[in-house]
């Protein structure tokens, strides 16, 4: 028998939810869902919040034991409980913010062959990409829109953040 403090029935009536009935323990459930498995040791997760690294770790491998489990199985249902624990997690404690727009730049020019003379087009002269590429200058609106269009930069990454 799983006792918890206290699980709460509710019914919704018409503008108000009101307490049907208070139960002690999940066993006392299952003569109300004969079908569906409430109350049964069998079908209840073992889930707690992720506070720290050592939690973190234990859910990571946990997820990993689950990684073959098929959607709408109990595994299955622990596995997306689980990953949505960790991509909160993560969101908190290890955020990856966007590189510098320069480097965003000089990173798409290697992976398309580009040279600066390239990007004399879209950024206006020999000059100002110089100056942009060696951060003496910045990029203006209109730059950023050509450079996400023409070479599919993310605005994000062009646009930098406030770290």
């Amino acid at each position: 028998m799983i006792v918890t403090p206290s699980v709460i029935i509710v019914k919704r009536g018409t503008g108000s939810i009101k307490t049907v009935r208070t139960y002690a323990n999940l066993a006392s459930l299952s003569p109300l869902f004969p079908h569906s498995g409430y109350g049964t040791i069998e079908n209840t997760m073992k889930i707690a919040p992720i506070k720290m690294k050592r939690d973190y770790d234990r859910a990571l491998r946990r997820i990993e034991q689950l990684m073959d489990a098929k959607p709408g199985t109990k595994n299955g249902n622990e596995l997306d409980v689980l990953t949505t624990l960790v991509e909160a997690y993560e969101a908190k404690h290890h955020v990856i913010y966007p590189p510098d727009p320069v480097e965003a730049i000089k990173f798409r020019m290697d992976q398309l062959g580009m040279t600066r003379k390239d990007l004399e087009a879209m950024l206006g002269g020999r000059g100002w990409v110089s100056e942009i590429l060696t951060k003496k200058r910045g990029l203006s609106l209109e730059m950023i829109r050509r450079l996400h269009r023409e070479l599919q930069i993310p605005l994000e990454s062009l646009v930098g953040t406030a770290a």
